[in-house]
């Protein structure tokens, strides 16, 4: 199976941001039952509301844009998936399950089969864990042994986590640099695009000169994220945070009203050309896992103490 896009937390947030927006725009009496809590992100839970409640009474526009938004969802829903597989397949060989034991319990015929897939998964993941979240994932402590109780242990998992993202830092750093040319094309095709179907820039606050008080809201637009990566460019600024942003930037120009409303076949649109050229370099990105795979430990050779011979003492 190939590997989907990153897409980091913060992305789902505003996709569900903006399906909310939508959604109150054109007044959905039900809007009251979709999960919108920024804190605590529930991208199942909406992909279940938006196909339940695609009724003929949404307008075709905003149906069409959920189809665009369903995608990062379904993405991210998928890494997770990728996480929790390795946790409990790590958790149940710590907590004394067999090899054989976890391959039957995960659809695998041999031990060999499931010792393979928590090596590709820890391999995938020792780069995306880091960009998925921010945060350390939260790992379990070694259990010390009995000698080693009367001092503090070593996290020697946290030590290894560190090195993990330093080494997946520098790969991905390395990987803009080899990219930095397609990345500045990409954003100028992104802002002209995004000028030719008239996106609307974002909107700071409005404050009454007397009382002080809003008389108009602050805005992101419908552009944002795509004005925020010119400016990357524009500062020569362009780093792997640029690629999550490029994500952004992806789904607010798929789902613009006037590009939503295209009739005219879409593979001989520029802007359809920006969009997977957009999404290709992202996968490109997202494999980086598959084409680190993590450092091996060293085995260290295992010293026999002698026995001495019976003869030694005569």
């Amino acid at each position: 199976m190939d590997t989907r896009p990153l897409v980091p937390r913060d992305e789902v947030v505003w996709t569900i941001r903006r399906i909310v927006a939508n959604r109150a725009k054109v007044g959905d009496p039900d809007l009251h039952g979709l999960p919108d809590n920024p804190s605590y992100p529930d991208p199942r839970g909406v992909l279940r509301y938006m196909r339940m409640h695609a009724s003929p009474r949404i307008p075709d526009w905003v149906l069409r844009a959920e189809a665009a938004y369903a995608h990062p969802l379904i993405n991210r829903l998928w890494w997770e998936d990728q996480i929790e597989t390795l946790d409990w397949m790590r958790t149940g060989q710590r907590r004394g399950m067999f090899l054989s034991e976890i391959a039957h319990a995960t659809g695998m015929r041999s031990r060999e089969g499931a010792r393979q897939r928590m090596d590709r998964l820890e391999a995938l993941l020792q780069f995306a864990r880091p960009y998925l979240d921010g945060v350390l994932v939260y790992r379990l402590p070694a259990e010390p042994k009995p000698w080693q109780r009367s001092r503090p242990p070593i996290d020697v998992d946290a030590l290894a986590e560190r090195r993990r993202i330093e080494r997946a830092t520098a790969v991905e750093r390395r990987w803009v640099e080899a990219h930095h040319d397609e990345l500045v094309a990409l954003s100028k095709a992104f802002t002209e695009e995004a000028d030719r179907y008239g996106l609307l820039p974002a909107r700071d606050a409005v404050f009454d000169e007397v009382t002080g008080d809003v008389v108009e809201d602050e805005d992101d637009g419908e552009r944002y994220h795509i004005d925020q990566l010119a400016a990357d460019v524009r500062n020569e600024d362009v780093t792997p945070g640029s690629v999550a942003r490029l994500g952004l930037a992806v789904t607010e120009l798929r789902t613009a009203p006037k590009v939503l409303e295209l009739d005219v076949p879409r593979p001989t649109l520029p802007v359809f050309d920006v969009l997977r050229r957009a999404d290709r370099l992202r996968k490109d990105f997202a494999d980086l896992g598959h084409l680190n795979p993590p450092e091996k430990r060293p085995n260290r050779p295992v010293r026999f103490r002698r026995k001495p011979s019976p003869d030694a003492g005569r």
